[in-house]
């Protein structure tokens, strides 16, 4: 009998413990390098989607969620080998369905970004009026379309892929890159 009632005793405390101890760990990574919606700064996590998650998660008591900042490319396939509970911003893209969601955090809009020498003729047909530039993207980005894909392809647009938002402005300023990271007009915002 002694022996019963220690064993209900630790079972008991098993079961008390478990209704005691702190929420449940949850590391969800971002990318961080897509300011301002999602960017490392001074060694923290930080932007636009940033803030309105941690606010999200605030309210998930049962939970307790770390946000880890990684390259874009590596979250992606963190995300496809399933190392990962979550990646953001998540954007729906057929080349992805391993990255489910409901609905977007935000709407965005992507915008084009040239030298005033490239646009000195108008240029209104994407991406056939890029034929001959070299375009830049972040990495693991799939913004263009498949017309423009298909011209990469055939070498008729150079594509530069670079690390974050940053990088390709600073590539822009210096006149290697039409754009920030792409040229054309209301695009999908896919990534």
């Amino acid at each position: 009998m002694h022996k019963l009632m220690i064993f209900i005793t630790l079972v008991g405390n098993l079961v008390l413990a478990k209704l005691v101890i702190a929420a449940e760990s949850v590391t969800v990574i971002a990318d961080e390098s897509y300011p301002p919606y999602s960017y490392k700064k001074d060694g923290k996590m930080t932007g636009i989607y940033t803030d309105i998650l941690r606010t999200v998660f605030d309210g998930m008591p049962d939970y307790k969620v770390t946000i880890e900042g990684v390259p874009w490319k590596r979250g992606l396939k963190m995300m496809e080998d399933s190392e990962s509970f979550a990646l953001y911003p998540p954007y729906k893209h057929a080349k992805r369905p391993y990255m489910e969601y409901s609905m977007p955090i935000l709407s965005e809009e992507v915008a084009a970004y040239c030298i005033d020498k490239v646009l000195a003729n108008p240029r209104p047909n994407w991406p056939d009026d890029y034929h001959g530039l070299t375009i830049g993207r972040n990495s693991g980005f799939e913004i263009g379309g498949d017309k423009f894909n298909e011209a990469v392809y055939a070498g008729k647009i150079k594509l530069s892929e670079t690390k974050g938002n940053d990088k390709n402005l600073l590539k822009l300023i210096n006149k290697r890159l039409c754009t920030r990271q792409f040229c054309g007009y209301n695009l999908s915002s896919n990534r």
